[in-house]
């Protein structure tokens, strides 16, 4: 009973947050996040995806992505949906020196000439999935933080974006979220 109290502090707090960055957060800024996801216990790899709501005039993305090491494990990077099968071709650094942390950084050119930075077509999707085996068990959860989130043109110039975290959840029952909102006066 006092994991389920802890659970619904955490989601409580976690959903305030959210509240507040949409609230804080300029309406024209690219959202950059990292959905909610429930695995099934013994599930032994998953692939989190890094998805953003408008891909319009991305060339280049920097993340720093945090998460509870006792739970999942980095080790590897697969495309997105936005960055696979396109002329947009990923070149990406995936640094999984620091547990609990994966540093991910790419930019994408045009196949066949790895000289010219192209920028992705409108739409939302994922933008890269990060490749974790699952060291976890049932009722095991942890947040899918971005500490760094960088987007930038084809330029070099950085978009204006927001992040949003992630839960993972491992189990058979999806995790009870509540969300309070924070009320200024």
């Amino acid at each position: 009973m006092r994991d389920m109290s802890r659970r619904f502090l955490l989601a409580g707090i976690a959903g305030g947050v959210l509240i507040l960055l949409a609230w804080v957060s300029p309406s024209w800024a690219v959202t950059v996040s990292i959905p909610n996801s429930m695995i099934q216990t013994g599930t032994a790899a998953v692939q989190i995806p890094i998805q953003v709501n408008q891909a319009d005039g991305i060339a280049g993305f920097q993340f720093a992505l945090v998460y509870d090491p006792s739970i999942l494990q980095a080790t590897g990077w697969s495309n997105g949906s936005l960055t696979s099968g396109t002329t947009w071709t990923p070149v990406a650094n995936l640094n999984l020196q620091s547990q609990g942390q994966v540093m991910i950084g790419s930019y994408g050119f045009t196949a066949g000439t790895p000289g010219q930075i192209v920028s992705l077509p409108s739409g939302g999707g994922s933008l890269i999935k990060i490749i974790f085996t699952v060291l976890g068990g049932t009722g095991d959860y942890t947040y899918l933080s971005l500490t760094t989130c960088k987007l930038a043109n084809n330029t070099g110039t950085e978009i204006a974006s927001s992040s949003l975290a992630g839960l993972l959840s491992i189990g058979d029952e999806a995790p009870i979220l509540i969300y309070l909102p924070i009320i200024f006066r």
